[in-house]
């Protein structure tokens, strides 16, 4: 087998044209094409888990840098009590804000007429019986 890989070798050497280097490169690997694939995804995923098996167990910190942190990590958080003001003072103004009355504003949508409908007596008329006319639509004020 290796010297039928080495032959190939030599024919991809004098190889004159890219149409023989294609031919030649598809004869080399296209059998083998799935098998590096494997070990280039094997490769990649070995390198992964060194990469974090030295990060999480073989930090590279000096003993200077690890006791700045650790003195750093135990200071805890510092409060901002003026901040924290600022941001009560902000979130009342918007509940005031929300509960002012907005004055007398045209019911767009029909709310009210929805809630408190101005002809409860009425009824639906029948539309083959009855001939409607226009006087029956309530019309639309804006």
């Amino acid at each position: 087998m290796n010297t039928n890989i080495l032959e190939k070798l030599k024919k991809i050497k004098s190889a004159s044209s890219p149409s023989q280097l294609e031919k030649y490169f598809s004869l080399l690997f296209g059998r083998y094409i799935r098998l590096i694939t494997f070990f280039v995804i094997l490769l990649s995923v070995g390198y992964c888990v060194y990469l974090w098996h030295a990060t999480i167990y073989k930090p590279q910190w000096s003993d200077s840098q690890t006791k700045a942190y650790i003195k750093d990590k135990g200071r805890g958080v510092t409060f901002n009590e003026k901040g924290f003001e600022y941001d009560v003072a902000a979130a009342a103004a918007r509940v005031a804000e929300s509960q002012k009355d907005l004055g007398n504003l045209t019911d767009i949508f029909r709310l009210n007429q929805a809630v408190n409908p101005v002809n409860t007596s009425a009824t639906v008329p029948n539309a083959s019986t009855s001939n409607s006319s226009s006087s029956d639509i309530p019309s639309a004020t804006f």
